[in-house]
């Protein structure tokens, strides 16, 4: 061998030492009901030692989740899995103290089988986080309010191939230095986080992504709380649905503190929930786009993707820049961003819930503000008497126009094929407007000189029944008469 070959084998070698510590060894758990379920004590694990530094812990108690493995102190594995082959189960529960693997290991709950992790107090910590990760296999984290601190360093991936959910009441701190945050991976994976109340808020890294259904099915839900990125984004910074055989639900309200761009092929669903008790806003609008335009929207619609504003919420998204003179352009779609070889103008909306608007006469160049509402919130007036509003938007331009052309790409399952009209707020009062129905679920109105409330409405069905009734019935007497 030459000398060069021969430091090359040398260096390699050394490398390969380097990546496992010396007197590495697996422990597994034997779950010693005679000793007690806590993890500090020797006599629970092969060879009667406590998982060290050093040391791979796994937790395969069986095939069913029976009494918790228990820490209350410091446990410090190099590597930890919960459920690692496809019979086996494991249950771990950090009641207070702390759980930290190396900064260079994971964590897997249900790797291949079935694995349970409940932080009701203390702190955790390790690198990636794996949660369902093998098709077949489920997994499942729970944050209490308790838990001191939750991170991990790098990606986080909820429902990789398997079952996975994360539900958080304290706030977490995901991929802080480096990958993001991925729900469903896989075309097998199914993934959900839930961050559960008002003060429960997720931390990502600078410009780190959030991503809601890859291949698979992923759901996000957040009630009230704070979702940060410092400020800095990319330019798919938050994705729901990425692929055509994923499906991908962001439903909630909260604050978004991230610098980057939002690709929507699935369903964001601004909600207040059932029986909210006062109106709530799902705010996006510091998404403004990095690298792309705000909106992106790569899988064209045929179905019922695109947003929505249920239970007294109010769905926010970044202002839009509008040209001086004549321009158009889109609100909840995607616009031209740069020579547009990267990403085109969507010259006809089909994201549920979005607009089309045309502007004519723009005095100086302008921002439209535009957020979608829910009918019941307290800043919607009472649809027109028979009228059921199946969408409200509210839009605002900081320039003096001549005119705007306005198309809604509405509701058509809420509709029920009923046909749509359309109402504008002015004056205290909703006005019904001109307006044509257009192709693809479109409705569009033309030569108006000002923006504010906007809804789709129906008469619905039992109403339309009982005109027609009403109708028949008036007919009869005039005959009668007769």
């Amino acid at each position: 061998m030459s000398a060069s070959k021969t430091y090359w084998a040398i260096a390699l070698a050394a490398m390969l030492c380097a990546s496992v510590p010396a007197g590495a060894a697996t422990r597994y758990w034997t779950g010693n009901t005679s000793v007690d379920n806590d993890w500090l004590t020797g006599g629970n694990w092969t060879g009667g030692i406590v998982p060290g530094s050093s040391d791979h812990a796994r937790i395969n108690a069986g095939s069913s989740l029976a009494s918790p493995v228990r820490i209350a102190g410091a446990a410090t594995p190099y590597s930890l899995k919960l459920g690692e082959g496809s019979a086996d189960a494991g249950y771990l529960l950090l009641s207070s103290g702390s759980l930290a693997t190396a900064t260079s290991q994971d964590t897997y709950v249900g790797d291949a089988g079935t694995g349970y992790f409940k932080a009701a107090g203390g702190t955790f910590s390790t690198r990636e986080l794996h949660v369902g990760q093998q098709s077949g296999s489920s997994g499942t984290v729970v944050v209490e309010s308790g838990a001191t601190s939750f991170a991990a360093g790098r990606d986080t991936y909820i429902g990789y191939a398997g079952m996975g959910s994360l539900l958080a009441s304290a706030s977490i701190s995901l991929a802080s230095s480096g990958g993001g945050v991925t729900l469903g991976y896989d075309s097998t994976g199914s993934g959900t986080l839930k961050l559960l109340n008002s003060s429960t808020n997720l931390a990502l890294g600078t410009g780190k992504f959030l991503k809601v259904g890859v291949s698979g099915t992923g759901l996000f839900e957040i009630r009230g709380g704070t979702v940060s990125s410092g400020g800095v984004g990319q330019a798919e910074q938050i994705v729901v649905r990425d692929q055509s055989s994923a499906t991908g639900t962001f439903q909630g309200y909260g604050t978004f503190s991230m610098g980057g761009g939002i690709k929507n092929n699935g369903r964001i669903i601004a909600d207040g929930f059932a029986g909210a008790a006062s109106d709530v806003t799902l705010d996006l609008s510091a998404l403004d786009g990095y690298g792309g335009p705000s909106v992106i929207n790569s899988i064209e619609n045929t179905t019922n993707n695109g947003w929505y504003a249920q239970n007294r919420a109010k769905l926010t998204l970044a202002g839009l820049g509008v040209a001086a003179g004549n321009s158009s352009v889109n609100w909840g779609e995607q616009n031209q961003y740069g020579d547009g070889s990267v990403y085109a103008d969507d010259a006809t909306i089909d994201l549920v819930n979005s607009v089309h608007a045309t502007f004519a006469g723009v005095s100086s160049a302008g921002t439209l503000s535009g957020s979608l509402l829910a009918s019941d919130r307290s800043d919607v007036a009472a649809a027109p008497s028979g009228i059921t509003f199946i969408g409200v938007w509210e839009l605002s331009f900081n320039r003096a126009f001549t005119s705007v052309d306005l198309q809604f790409r509405y509701d058509d399952a809420a509709a029920g094929g009923n046909t749509p009209k359309l109402y504008h707020y002015t004056g205290g009062n909703w006005t019904e407007l001109n307006s044509t129905v257009l192709s693809g679920n479109r409705i569009e109105t033309t030569g108006l000189t000002s923006l504010s409330q906007f809804a789709v409405g129906v008469i619905p069905e039992p109403a339309t029944a009982a005109v027609l009734v009403l109708g028949g019935l008036g007919v009869l007497l005039r005959r009668r008469r007769g």
